[in-house]
């Protein structure tokens, strides 16, 4: 009986060794179950998702850490107006605010949940809310490139387009804002948040450039791009430069997502995207950082990978949408096996 044990007990080694322990490395090895998604850490509060004609669906997104209520804002297209929105779908049920404040809680959150504001760029559909909001809002920074800020600072806060509601430029200065100039690929630490930032110039039919926002919170990260061409149009290497730069990033599961707008659905001529992107050149652009993963020996690295779309013009003419039309060519397209979402102005997304 002994004897019969301890050979039994030989064959089922050699049966794992030979058979199962193959199998298992094997299994491993597959890029079905290596690729693990990562522990969420980011919520996002979607307050505006769109572009163009819609004016109260503008790019708009308020980022948290996970189980946090202090946002960071990016862009300010429909700020205050996805706050109603938002809170209308119960996305904010969990912020309390005193019942002696006086305050309506939407105007509660603009004052006292959003902290600072980071904008792309000073086109109107990316800082309306921003400026609508302004006589109600309370002290914070606005970050931007030096462009971004002179455009700000010269043509919207002047007193003749609106008040001068910043510590800088026309007077009376109601100093309100600050301004915060951000240099490129230096990160800096946003204020009143656990959040750092690094920016990245992009181009938005070149010479207007744009700026792209790798947000970081403790080891974790999300890319925000907005509006800009592709290199190949745009005769640049804004955005390979962006790609090199968070490989390694994407390729550990350390970012949990890209923003990256998507203006027009496919066929677009080149000189009509007038530096935006199209589903196509999405993908080519994204095919480009799968490359440069790749050849830092990271292979199928954006599998999985959170991109969400935003600025999609809705579009004037009946019969299929833009919105639609966009979602079909990308899924069409997507052979890295990217996790394309297309966001919903009053949704949250956690990340």
């Amino acid at each position: 009986m002994y004897f019969f044990n301890y050979r039994g007990a030989g064959m089922i080694k050699r049966f794992v060794i030979l058979i199962l322990f193959p199998i298992l490395v094997f299994l491993l090895a597959s890029p079905v179950y290596a690729q693990v998604p990562p522990e969420t850490k980011f919520t996002c509060i979607v307050l505006g998702a769109g572009g163009g004609i819609e004016d109260d669906n503008l790019s708009c997104f308020l980022i948290a850490e996970k189980d946090s209520s202090d946002f960071i804002c990016l862009d300010a297209g429909s700020l205050y107006s996805g706050i109603k929105k938002a809170e209308s779908a119960g996305l904010f049920n969990e912020i309390l605010i005193p019942e002696n404040s006086g305050l309506l809680k939407s105007a509660a959150i603009l004052q006292n949940n959003v902290k600072a504001y980071l904008i792309s760029h000073a086109h109107l559909d990316h800082i309306s809310g921003l400026v609508q909001a302004s006589p109600s809002d309370t002290q914070k920074t606005i970050y931007g490139s030096s462009a971004t800020i002179n455009f700000i600072k010269d043509n919207i806060f002047n007193w003749q387009i609106w008040p001068n509601f910043a510590d800088e430029g026309s007077e009376f200065q109601l100093k309100k804002y600050h301004y915060q100039v951000v240099e490129p690929n230096v990160e800096f630490q946003v204020t009143g948040t656990s959040f750092t930032a690094k920016s990245f110039t992009v181009s938005h039919q070149e010479p207007y450039t744009s700026t792209a926002f790798l947000i970081g919170n403790n080891g974790n990260f999300i890319l925000y791009i907005c509006d800009t061409g592709p290199d190949a149009i745009e005769k640049t290497k804004n955005l390979n430069t962006i790609w090199e730069n968070i490989s390694t990033l994407v390729a550990s599961k350390k970012l949990h997502a890209i923003f990256m707008e998507c203006s027009y659905p496919d066929p677009r001529k080149a000189n009509e995207l007038f530096g935006h992107l199209s589903p196509v050149w999405m993908i080519s652009e994204l095919t480009n950082l799968e490359g440069i993963c790749a050849k830092n020996g990271f292979h199928q690295a954006l599998q999985g990978l959170n991109v969400i779309v935003t600025g999609i013009k809705p579009g004037i003419k009946s019969g299929e949408t833009s919105v639609e039309l966009i979602k079909k060519q990308l899924s069409e397209s997507n052979n890295p096996g990217i996790n394309f979402i297309i966001p919903l102005q009053g949704e949250r997304i956690d990340f």
